[in-house]
């Protein structure tokens, strides 16, 4: 019975999904005729990565045609629902590309040159030149504030900020961070860290889109202090070494020239702190700001 039930559903979803088909208006394009062929079969490939059904039978025609102008040549895309979308290229070569985003902007509704439509493997080259877009190797620096705490039996809420230099290779990126620094706003706290250096490799989720969740770790060398200096004689309050570091964020406009991050960050220090109960305790440094590269 439960066989026949999934049968029926299966057959009942097939019956009415949507399927299309494709052409070129030869009365408009401007192509030659081995270009014409070639541009076909790319067409019906980024359609279909794009999950349209296609079938040689539908009366759903997506329209296709060219209009080449000097060194401009303009790709027009007509939906089986009426709406239009144009994208202005250079080359032919950029053909697969611009066929991406307009099959995108039809599935989104949106403009062709639109972010949302975007990503780092359909970018064309006039794309490039509009916008400076660096894809193969993209290098922003970058600076960061927001709130933190260094964990102990009094852990207060405090203001650090940070600046870096980011390389990005899709899916990775090497981050390197300077002068990160964390103080107390308290009147009566004292509580301070200070990371010199940072270098972290970095993970996107989602490489090739304009926005990705990330992930990274790494390893730094500062230093951290609870107690005030000079509270207790012959004390060390500051300690100074290595630290882990692991990153969580969400990097944000990756196919422009700036980029705007929010970053959570947990350092994991490989030594112990002075704490109020004046015994020497591991104390890791939470983090969560906000920051803008360019």
């Amino acid at each position: 019975m439960k066989l026949l039930f999934l049968f029926l559903v299966c057959a009942t979803m097939g019956l009415f999904a949507t399927s299309y088909n494709f052409k070129i208006d030869e009365e408009k394009d401007q192509l030659e005729p081995k270009e014409r062929r070639s541009a076909l079969i790319m067409f019906e490939s980024s359609l279909k990565e794009k999950g349209f059904d296609i079938d040689k039978e539908s009366n759903s025609y997506f329209v296709l045609y060219h209009i080449i102008l000097g060194d401009l040549i303009t790709v027009i895309i007509e939906s089986p629902e009426g709406s239009v979308k144009k994208k202005e290229i250079n080359k032919l070569s950029d053909l697969p590309r611009a066929y991406d985003q307009l099959i995108g902007a039809i599935d989104t509704n949106k403009k062709a040159d639109e972010i949302s439509t975007l990503n780092r493997s359909n970018v064309t080259a006039n794309d490039i030149r509009k916008s400076e877009m660096r894809l193969k190797s993209e290098n922003f620096k970058y600076a960061k504030l927001g709130v933190s705490t260094i964990s102990h039996d009094k852990s207060a809420t405090d203001i650090h900020f940070g600046f870096g230099y980011r390389a990005e290779l899709d899916e990775f990126a090497v981050d390197v961070s300077i002068f990160n620094m964390l103080f107390s706003q308290a009147k009566d706290d004292y509580e301070w860290d200070g990371e010199w250096i940072r270098l972290a490799l970095i993970y996107y989720f989602d490489s090739l889109n304009s926005n990705s969740l990330y992930i990274g770790g790494g390893l730094s060398y500062g230093a951290s202090k609870i107690l005030e200096e000079h509270y207790f004689d012959d004390v060390d309050e500051i300690k100074t070494g290595m630290r882990g570091n692991v990153l969580f964020g969400y990097e944000m406009l990756r196919v422009s020239t700036i980029r705007f991050l929010i970053e959570g960050e947990a350092i994991l220090p490989f030594y112990e702190t002075l704490n109020y109960d004046l015994e020497y305790k591991w104390a890791p440094v939470l983090k969560l700001g906000i920051g803008i590269g360019f």
